[in-house]
């Protein structure tokens, strides 16, 4: 762990070739250059966080093809390229928010049966949320905010039984707010607001849990 210093220069790539390492943190620093690419002879890699840095370059889809990393955060960066469209990960974190990635929402992120948190917000993805996220089924936050997304919700949300968090707010989402969101009882925020949201705000008996629901600056009418 070497986060929060004031570490300037590039990510030593000798990093990769340690094959005992299971965790590396260098969030918080001065690093530039490209984002680091892990080679496979990092084994044992688990956790990987670069966060607030200055690092650029194109994302890599071999970072999350490794067979041991469940965790990976590089937000706040200048990392551009788009989302590693591969059809299965171990990943259960994947946090990439702030930065310059485009290209849109991969549906090869239905194959990720273990991944429980994505954000990938603050990016120009553009394009709209492909119904296939529904099929991640251990999902329990989806942030897609300020990504330029349009189109409607697609409904197979509502498969997400897991959810508590989702968030795709700063969009230009078209269309009703799905009823089907009133299958996730385990919500408990739903940011919607600064869209392009029309029709009734549906009733959502069943979302005991829910403690944040933020419909603000859409075309939404009474139910």
């Amino acid at each position: 762990n070497l986060s929060s210093n004031l570490l300037t220069g590039e990510i030593p790539t000798a990093i990769s070739t340690m094959p005992q390492l299971q965790v590396v943190d260098l969030a918080s620093n001065r690093f530039v250059g490209s984002l680091l690419s892990i080679s496979p002879g990092a084994k044992s890699l688990q956790l990987l966080r670069v966060d607030l840095n200055s690092l650029s370059g194109t994302l890599s889809s071999e970072l999350p093809s490794l067979t041991t990393l469940s965790s990976l955060s590089a937000s706040h960066n200048r990392i551009s390229g788009s989302l590693p469209r591969i059809t299965d990960s171990r990943l259960r974190e994947f946090q990439f928010d702030t930065n310059q990635i485009s290209g849109g929402v991969p549906v090869e992120l239905a194959g990720w049966r273990r991944l429980e948190r994505i954000s990938v917000g603050n990016n120009p993805l553009a394009g709209s949320l492909p119904s296939q996220l529904g099929l991640i089924s251990t999902i329990r936050s989806l942030r897609v905010d300020n990504a330029q997304l349009e189109g409607a919700l697609p409904t197979q949300l509502g498969r997400l039984s897991l959810l508590t968090h989702l968030d795709v707010s700063h969009n230009a989402i078209t269309g009703q707010i799905p009823t089907e969101l009133d299958f996730i009882t385990s919500l408990q925020k739903i940011v919607l607001e600064f869209n392009d949201l029309n029709g009734s705000i549906p009733e959502l008996p069943h979302l005991a849990a829910l403690n944040s629901l933020q419909l603000g600056c859409n075309k939404l009418t009474s139910p």
